[in-house]
């Protein structure tokens, strides 16, 4: 499988190489296949970029190090992988290689061993430690799980294998344990481009004399671990300063809150109102109070729609999961022919994430015409549509008995803002029949002749007059039409204006209703940015030189306690612009 793959990805890349267009060009690109010839350098970017088989059903060790603990472990970590600078290349991993980190406990070997892998990621890692080992479910015992690893790291050379905590592993392995580990690390020959990252959690000495023998220091190359220094420490917690000097998130005040909108808005509204005239100040108000209503009612039906919408999209879901036949369409060409209407669960997912559904009934319907599609297209005289049309019924039934589970009150609301915007929407129709109409009727239009002018006043006099109606009704309405041409024009002329003026306000009140413009939203940053942040780093900095001097002979373990207890100390204040007291508070945390 990993051949196969890396042929393929080859392949790709030499098509890559000779033919870019086919990545960049929108439009299809005609290629010459006997011009694609893979060649080694194909190869390369291909083996560059798949994982075997053997790297991904492992799990790594390897992590990353934790930033805050740079300023401690950063030198460390640089002097151990300085020898393998070169990645696979390196002098070093040139043959059988034994390293080992050792110091007292709680000096940070959890940190930097993983941390070292990190850095190698481009070597193969194989950890032997107990818990690896004893997880294994590929192997019966600890000793055979121990073998393979071994193995597979030398067959898959240059690679490391990591040995964390040797000094528990020791005390705890059994005796066979012991021995095959000493057999296999004997074993490997000197010429195999194999590392040994061994890490132990008490010092040299201290170790069994097996394992001195193991890891002999004119074979070892040894990093012992010490404690950090002053400015070691003093780096570390002066990191917490950046943290302070983080100023509170900006908090936009939202125009309506509620219903009946935000109070402190409301009131910086009607202050600005006040200024104007009594008639201007009592219109503004109305509209402000329009304006926040409609906001809050619009933001509480798009989130009503939202939970419509989530409800039916995992309906969907489920019944694409057990009813594949109508999962996509029909691919027959007589399909299109008999069914006048197709549709199908796919669609069905489209109009939802489209927002095509105000309600549960729009839904079912869409349902009721995929099933009648079913009965409509297969014979029931045949098994195949009989059991293609009871697959639909019981998709109309499911369909049913799922949509009965939303909330009724959820699906009178649906009910309501369909109504509402179905009205909103009538209302706009007519009003674009109004404008038109006023269009039509403006002094600006052009001039037509006198008698096709005459015969369209005659008309519209005949159709608007009320006395021209009723003389229609007795024979004499062209007549009528003839004698009252002017007076039908102009009370039909008053009729538009006022229509017209009514569109005007409304379209006025639309506009007030749009969301504030960049102007108004940098005038409200502004406020913010004019409130800074009260902190004293003079104190802040004499706070960090005082935890470095309390934790001088403290481990790497107890050093991160304090500093994450500083850290939430800090973070208690981040909604606060006044921090005057957070280094009496720090100081306060350090002496407890």
């Amino acid at each position: 499988a990993d051949l196969r793959a890396l042929c393929t990805e080859a392949s790709l890349e030499a098509l890559r190489r000779l033919f870019p267009e086919v990545y960049t060009s929108v439009s299809k690109v005609k290629i010459d296949k006997s011009r694609v010839c893979v060649r080694k350098c194909d190869f390369d970017r291909a083996l560059a970029k798949i994982i075997p088989t053997s790297k991904r059903s492992r799990n790594s060790p390897a992590h990353l190090l934790p930033f805050h603990m740079k300023s401690l472990l950063g030198v460390a970590l640089e002097d151990v992988t300085k020898c393998f600078s070169n990645s696979a290349n390196s002098k070093v991993i040139a043959k059988k290689s034994m390293f080992l980190i050792h110091g007292d406990g709680d000096m940070g070997q959890a940190y930097l061993g993983p941390a070292i892998l990190h850095e190698l990621e481009s070597l193969p890692s194989y950890s032997i430690d107990l818990p690896t080992l004893l997880s294994d479910a590929s192997s019966r015992s600890a000793e055979e799980s121990l073998t393979r690893q071994v193995t597979e790291c030398c067959s898959h050379a240059p690679a490391i294998l990591y040995w964390p905590h040797i000094d528990l592993w020791w005390d705890t392995a059994s005796e066979s344990l012991k021995t095959c580990i000493l057999m296999l690390l004997d074993d490997i020959p000197e010429s195999s481009k194999i590392a040994v990252i061994a890490v132990s959690d008490c010092k040299f000495e201290i170790l069994p004399n097996d394992l001195k023998r193991a890891f002999d220091q004119k074979l070892t190359r040894q990093h012992p671990l010490t404690r950090p220094g002053m400015s070691q420490r003093q780096s570390f917690f002066r990191q917490l300063i950046a943290e302070a000097q983080t100023p509170p998130e900006m908090k936009t005040v939202p125009v309506c809150v509620t219903g009946r909108g935000s109070v402190s808005t409301v009131d910086e509204l009607s202050n600005n109102i006040e200024k104007g005239d009594d008639k201007e100040k009592s219109n503004q108000k109305e509209e402000t109070l329009k304006k926040q209503e409609c906001n809050a009612l619009d933001e509480e039906d798009e989130l009503i729609l939202c939970k419509l919408r989530m409800f039916l999209r995992n309906v969907v879901e489920r019944l694409m999961k057990y009813f594949k036949d109508f999962v996509y369409p029909v691919d027959d060409p007589d399909y299109r022919r008999i069914i006048q209407m197709p549709i199908c669960l796919v669609d069905i997912r489209d109009k939802i994430n489209n927002s095509v559904y105000k309600t549960v009934g729009q839904f079912l319907t869409d349902i009721d015409l995929l099933v009648s599609n079913a009965k409509e297209y297969y014979l029931p005289d045949k098994f195949v549509g009989r059991n293609i049309i009871n697959k639909a019924c019981h998709l109309q039934d499911s369909t049913f008995s799922m949509t009965c589970q939303f909330p009724k009150g959820l699906s009178v609301k649906c009910d309501e803002i369909q109504a509402r915007r179905e009205l909103v929407k009538a209302k706009k129709s007519r009003s674009n029949d109004d404008v038109e109409l006023t269009d039509r009727m403006s002094p600006e239009a052009e001039p037509q002749p006198q008698e096709v002018q005459t015969a369209a006043t005659e008309e519209d006099a005949a159709k608007s007059s009320p006395s021209a109606i009723g003389s229609t009704e007795n024979g004499a309405a062209v007549k009528e039409s003839t004698e009252e041409p002017e007076q039908s024009i102009l009370g039909e002329k008053e009729v538009i204006e006022a229509k017209s003026d009514k569109l005007v306000s409304d379209m006025k009140i639309e506009n007030d209703l749009q969301p504030p413009t960049v102007e108004q939203k940098s005038e409200s940053s502004d406020t913010q940015e004019d409130v800074t942040l009260i902190l004293n780093v003079q104190e802040m900095e004499d706070v960090c030189e005082f935890a470095a001097k309390r934790t001088v002979d403290s481990p790497l373990k107890e050093l991160e306690h304090t500093y994450l207890t500083m850290l939430m100390d800090i973070r208690g204040f981040s909604d606060s612009w006044d921090r005057s007291e957070l280094p009496r508070t720090l100081r306060k945390s350090l002496t407890v």
